[in-house]
């Protein structure tokens, strides 16, 4: 025992140090996942509440979420791991479409940029119809139309769906610098189109 206590007095400090440094970790994960674990809560919260979309519930919703709400309705009806996406997709009403593609490409260019968008199969949204136009976003009408031409000019190219080679990785710049400075309030346009055909939005 009294072995015990001279090692714990020997090394205290290294102890404590040990201690506090596991205490900080600790702290700093939390920190660091505490906004992922709010966000689900509230995803899970909006799903629950939004799951079954219906005229009233668009009515109610602040358009701070609107849109996000009737994604949520869409979602409901996928499989977890979103393998029966395109299915689902094409099982939407246009109006449903519009919202859901526009959401898609949104969030897919910003993650990736134009060039990696286009080499995968998401470019469908993009090239299956001119969703921007039906909500009132002109200039990211134009600025996809551009885009498509430029996948249409390589195809072949970006079909194979490969990262292209360094001296290739070009051909979607200009297009990129007007998407970035684009200032298309799409939230805004969105919303007000989900109430404009809140009837269809709500059909399942």
């Amino acid at each position: 025992m009294q072995g015990f206590m001279e090692f714990i007095k020997d090394y205290i400090w290294i102890i404590l140090a040990v201690i506090a440094g596991i205490v900080f970790y600790i702290v700093m994960s939390y920190r660091r996942m505490k906004p992922l674990i709010n966000s689900m809560k509230a995803n899970a919260e909006l799903e629950e509440k939004y799951g079954e979309m219906t005229v009233e519930k668009i009515d109610a919703a602040p358009d701070d979420i609107l849109w996000k709400a009737v994604l949520m309705g869409i979602w409901s009806r996928m499989a977890d791991d979103m393998s029966d996406e395109k299915a689902v997709f094409a099982s939407l009403n246009d109006y449903q479409k519009t919202v859901y593609a526009i959401n898609k490409i949104e969030t897919e260019v910003a993650d990736r940029g134009l060039e990696t968008f286009y080499l995968t199969s998401h470019r469908m949204y993009a090239l299956d119809s001119d969703f921007y136009s039906k909500v009132g976003a002109k200039a990211k009408s134009e600025i996809i139309k551009k885009a498509n031409a430029v996948f249409e000019e390589h195809r072949d190219l970006f079909e194979k769906g490969e990262l292209l080679p360094m001296s290739e990785q070009y051909y979607f710049d200009d297009v990129q610098n007007e998407w970035n400075g684009c200032d298309e309030d799409i939230n805004a346009l969105c919303v007000r189109y989900i109430r404009e055909h809140k009837a269809e939005m709500a059909e399942r």
